[in-house]
C-alpha cells in the first residue's frame, strides 16, 4: 500500500529533519519513503499495525501534516479504535466536507 503525506513545511534544525525521516522509516512495516512531486510517497508493506497507526499519527501530529490521507488505514486497522470520533486526532483524520 502506498499512501502520500505532505512534507513538513519546515525544519528548525538539521537534526529536527533528521528525526523526522528516522521516525518514519522506523515504523513497522514503512518500506520506503520518497518525494513524488506532491508529497512524501510512503510504502507499507503489508498491513499496518495498530502500533505503527499510532506511531504515524504522533509523527504527523507532531510535525503538524494534514492527516486525512490516513482515512482508509484507520478504517482497515482497528475500526473501534481508529474510526473512534473521540480520539484527539479523528477530526484532522476524518474531516467534513
Amino acid at each position: 500500500m502506498k499512501i502520500t503525506i505532505p512534507k513538513p513545511g519546515r525544519y528548525y534544525a538539521y537534526m529536527d529533519e533528521y528525526h523526522f525521516f528516522r521516525w518514519l522509516e522506523r515504523i513497522k512495516r514503512v518500506t520506503g519513503v520518497k518525494w513524488d512531486g506532491h508529497g512524501l510517497e510512503v510504502t507499507i508493506d503489508g498491513k499496518l499495525d495498530a502500533d505503527g497507526l499510532s506511531e504515524l499519527i504522533a509523527l504527523m501530529t507532531r510535525y503538524e501534516l494534514e492527516m486525512d490521507c490516513l482515512q482508509e488505514l484507520c478504517l482497515t486497522v482497528d475500526k473501534e479504535q481508529f474510526a473512534c470520533s473521540g480520539t484527539y486526532w479523528y477530526d484532522a483524520v476524518f474531516k467534513s466536507g
